[in-house]
């Protein structure tokens, strides 16, 4: 039966229970100094306020076990929409990081954000997100400025309500140096999975990210699966 006619239930069952089997075989076949996979639980939830402006809110979790350091993320922007294609973000966010053997810390970020969907070749879609971030972080002293770079491309594997094939890459530039900041490409992630519609509302994301975290005199990777519940009101 072609996946399109296929009842949407058992379009998520399957194709979740082959994503998750693909991240475990990965996991397992990876020679890297990373640990277990992690967990990342992120409910990001949106709503327009009026026809051009809208307000948005989001919670991730990032679990790193016994022996990494553990995050929660909230965050919290105001965006205006110029057109469909384009929307400008501005906001906070805050972290508090968990470490197994060192004191927790914190860290408060004033965010600015440019979304834009770039089109399609053929299925394809292109969409890029520009971030650009001033990091306070407690317990020491100036402003950490950092500019991300996501570029994603999307590709529906049936008609209109099927789950697309999601693929995307993001490196963090650290502008300035700090006793934060010491590496110009901080950090790289690079996530391969699923979008899959729930309702008019809700879509799911779920696959495997590959994180790297660039520091003086080592490389830390991480293995996650993030679990995205995006909510539009």
């Amino acid at each position: 039966m072609p996946a399109s006619y296929m009842p949407r239930s058992t379009v998520f069952s399957s194709t979740l229970s082959c994503l998750i089997a693909c991240a475990v075989f990965m996991q397992t076949s990876m020679a890297t100094r990373a640990q277990t996979i992690q967990p990342w639980p992120d409910v990001f939830v949106s709503k327009p306020l009026t026809t051009d402006w809208l307000v948005s809110g989001e919670v991730i979790g990032r679990s790193g076990g016994d022996s990494r350091t553990s995050q929660l993320e909230t965050r919290v922007q105001v965006g205006h929409a110029f057109s469909k294609a384009v929307t400008v973000w501005a906001g906070w966010v805050h972290f508090a990081n968990y470490n197994p053997s060192a004191p927790n810390g914190q860290e408060d970020q004033a965010v600015e954000q440019l979304n834009w969907t770039i089109g399609s070749v053929g299925r394809l879609h292109f969409s890029t997100r520009t971030r650009l971030e001033q990091r306070f972080v407690r317990g020491t002293d100036g402003t950490n400025v950092r500019w991300r770079q996501q570029v994603r491309a999307s590709y529906p594997l049936g008609s209109k309500g099927a789950p697309s094939a999601v693929l995307w890459t993001e490196p963090y530039i650290a502008l300035n140096r700090t006793g934060v900041q010491r590496h110009t490409l901080d950090q790289l992630r690079t996530f391969v999975g699923l979008s899959i519609p729930v309702s008019r509302q809700v879509d799911l994301e779920v696959g495997y990210l590959n994180q790297r975290l660039y520091r003086p005199t080592t490389t830390i990777v991480n293995n996650a699966i993030p679990i995205v519940f995006a909510i539009r009101f």
